[in-house]
């Protein structure tokens, strides 16, 4: 055999081994400091905490009623829980995330916990729509 294809079958059990072994136990001697557990339990609450962070600057709805998701970025969690606008007259927030437009009008859409923002203007389509739009 090829030195080069015993190591990479080599290389290949103990990868194979290493997956199938069992977690190490803290208490039993593993070679992480409690210091180093607590960053890791908190950066594990930060991955599996709902976050929110947008993906563009702004975003135009041109039509009212109707349920439209936000631009957010991958791994984004919008929900009611974790948005915020500041006029839910104009933009409401729904359980799952989605954005339902009530009228014309600009409103900040915030990311709660975040410095997220997306600014948000409803412009509905039709005669006077524009002029509706408040500064």
């Amino acid at each position: 055999m090829p030195r080069a294809l015993a190591l990479a079958v080599l290389g290949s059990l103990l990868l194979l081994q290493a997956c199938e072994a069992p977690p190490r136990d803290p208490a039993a001697g593993a070679s992480t400091t409690p210091e180093l557990e607590a960053r890791l339990a908190q950066a594990r609450q930060r991955l599996d905490g709902e976050h929110v962070v947008f993906s563009e600057p702004s975003m135009l709805i041109e039509r009212l009623g109707v349920p439209l998701a936000p631009p957010v970025t991958v791994g984004s969690r919008p929900a009611l829980a974790t948005l915020a606008s500041d006029d839910p007259g104009v933009v409401s927030v729904e359980e799952d995330g989605r954005l339902l437009a009530h009228r014309a009008g600009r409103t900040l859409l915030r990311a709660v916990g975040s410095s997220s923002v997306l600014a948000v203007v409803v412009v509905p389509p039709g005669p006077g729509a524009a002029a509706e739009v408040r500064p």
